[in-house]
């Protein structure tokens, strides 16, 4: 069948300027409309011919005398024209993304930049004179006015260009490396980065506000150093990923060891037990989380930090010694000021370096020190009146006093959370926590034998401490501290969190031993075997009975303490963590 059109369509302007596929019609004679353009198109016979963008005829039959081939042909001919349309589309979105990058360009024109100063060495050169053309860039770089730039001229060492930019309140952090090449650790892996080279000590770093994906620069293997100098100033390292070092993991296993001794020299059996549980529980958490916080944002990996984490380990030790009498005994509050007294220690060399480095964090490390001090005084206090109830409120006010130090920080950018990785280091402690829960039901496992309805039981307590991990972890996310200004309550949640995971978990092996012990004194379970022994088939319905009402008391028991305090954390959780954590994505 063939098609014709009049010449009339042929030399119709608005048929051929037509960029887009025309909408078919059905009548002999239409009008087809596409984003304001006509084209008219007659057929003669009940077939239509359309031109589309690329001059390829598209015949529609509208009889029924099509033959197999004809059909054949037009689906051909309409997966070619499809291929046409993705090459037309693909060129289009390659054009846009050209218009966009050009555009995005065009906007970089007047880029913003932070000031990061290096030091090679801490002990160096730190006079400089600039050359005009260095003066010019330095205030090109950090627009700087008349006035400011007239006061640039009084700048001659690293004291007195902290002040300066410290009165014009442009942004800057300090870096203290630990070598004397001309090299630029920091920069080689980002060329775009611009710097001024002040002497042969110190130069600085102009980055962009904007954040950048950079490589990571190769790893030189060398052996560790004796003794690195802390960075009093991170806030240059805000936002960046770090990860828990062996050392740090190793350290809290420690913790956990003390944690397992003490359980099991004090069986929470009723309130008073619990209290006494809790009262323990609140100073080693405190100790932990206080070493852990000075560890994640002033790690240096040399030497000495290895020698002050021995120190610790060994005090650590020293009061789980006295696990059954901590209330009363010397030798523990020995162990705590010895704690105390490797922060105080450490703190003071973070000071020093901020001192001589006249860094921002100066202030708020003074009072990091002076509590520590202001701690270790009360401790030491409370040696004279250990036999008198009230020497707990010396403990407790000293680590009172430690946590208002953390709180009237908070803001100190130079020592932020966020540069650290203790959100990391709390999730860690979470899963060891929760792995202490099932090796005490492991070890129950082990003796409760392989009958059905012992083994049905254990399989519940699996779930729910699964249940616990999911809650957790399910919405984990490390960057809480760059999104919320209330991650310090998040932080100190996990204390009430971690006690309710290990009461959960005594009193879940405790229940699981009560229903064992039942089952054996019922004549349902032998404890001479391994595998138990079942009454007669008769008595099935009341072993069911007795196993779903065990069930429901396991349920209400273990999680009615708990169940309150945990939907609160975990509310909590989700809000600074998924919710705001997403603006991250």
């Amino acid at each position: 069948m063939s098609s014709t059109s009049s010449p009339e369509n042929k030399s119709d302007p608005t048929s051929t300027a037509n960029n887009q596929s025309t909408f078919s019609c059905s009548l002999p004679v239409v009008a087809c409309e596409r984003d304001n353009e006509v084209s008219i198109k007659k057929s003669t016979s009940g077939v239509q011919v359309e031109q589309n963008e690329h001059a390829i005829s598209n015949t529609r039959h509208r009889d029924e005398n099509e033959t197999f081939g004809d059909i054949l042909s037009r689906t051909i001919s309409q997966f070619h024209r499809h291929q046409l349309r993705m090459h037309s589309y693909q060129r289009q979105v390659e054009e846009w993304e050209n218009m966009t990058r050009q555009r995005h360009h065009g906007l970089r024109n007047d880029p913003q930049y932070n000031v990061v100063v290096h030091f090679r060495k801490l002990r160096g050169h730190q006079s400089f004179a600039l050359t005009p053309t260095q003066v010019k860039d330095f205030a090109s770089k950090l627009q700087l006015t008349q006035q400011e730039r007239i006061r640039f001229n009084g700048v001659h060492d690293t004291d007195s260009l902290m002040d300066y930019l410290h009165k014009i309140k442009r942004d800057y952090s300090i870096k203290i490396h630990h070598h004397t090449t001309d090299n630029y650790p920091d920069i080689e892996s980002n060329p775009n980065q611009d710097i001024i080279q002040l002497n042969d000590n110190v130069y600085i770093e102009f980055r962009l506000r904007e954040p950048n994906i950079l490589p990571l620069p190769a790893v030189e293997v060398t052996r560790r150093p004796f003794f690195r100098h802390p960075d009093p100033d991170l806030s240059a390292d805000i936002g960046q990923e770090k990860s828990a070092s062996w050392l740090e993991l190793f350290y809290d296993l420690v913790y956990i060891a003390s944690l397992t001794e003490f359980t099991h020299a004090h069986v929470i059996k009723d309130y008073a037990t619990l209290g006494t549980y809790t009262e323990w529980f609140i100073i080693t958490w405190w100790a932990w989380f206080a070493s852990t916080l000075y560890t994640a944002r002033f790690n240096t990996d040399d030497m000495v930090h290895h020698i002050w984490k021995l120190i610790e380990m060994c005090a650590i030790l020293t009061m789980a010694s006295t696990s059954t009498h901590f209330f009363t005994s010397p030798t523990y509050v020995y162990g705590y000021i010895a704690l105390k007294s490797v922060l105080v220690v450490e703190y003071a060399i973070v000071f020093m370096v901020a001192i001589s480095t006249r860094s921002r964090a100066s202030i708020s490390l003074a009072f990091y020190v002076g509590a520590n001090i202001f701690s270790i005084i009360l401790w030491a206090s409370s040696i004279a009146v250990l036999e008198e109830p009230t020497h707990r409120i010396l403990w407790y006010t000293g680590i009172l006093a430690e946590t208002l130090v953390n709180v009237i920080s908070r803001r100190d950018k130079a020592l932020s959370w966020a540069a650290s990785n203790i959100a990391e280091r709390l999730g860690l402690l979470t899963l060891i926590v929760l792995g202490e829960n099932l090796i005490g039901l492991i070890a129950l496992v082990a003796l409760a034998g392989s009958i059905i309805w012992v083994t049905v039981a254990n399989w519940f307590a699996v779930i729910i401490i699964f249940g616990f991990f999911f809650m957790y972890f399910e919405d984990f996310n490390k960057n809480v501290f760059l999104h919320s200004k209330f991650h310090q309550i998040w932080v100190y949640l996990h204390f009430p969190l971690h006690l309710c995971q290990i009461a959960f978990g005594i009193e879940l092996v405790n229940m699981l031993k009560l229903y064992r012990a039942e089952l054996i004194d019922d004549g349902y379970l032998s404890s001479s075997t391994e595998n138990g022994t079942t009454k007669a088939s008769s008595e099935g319905g009341k072993l069911i009975l007795k196993h779903i009402i065990l069930l429901d008391a396991l349920l209400k028991q273990s999680l009615q303490s708990t169940s309150h305090m945990l939907a609160a954390i975990l509310s909590l959780w989700m809000t600074y963590s998924h919710a705001k954590g997403n603006r991250c994505h």
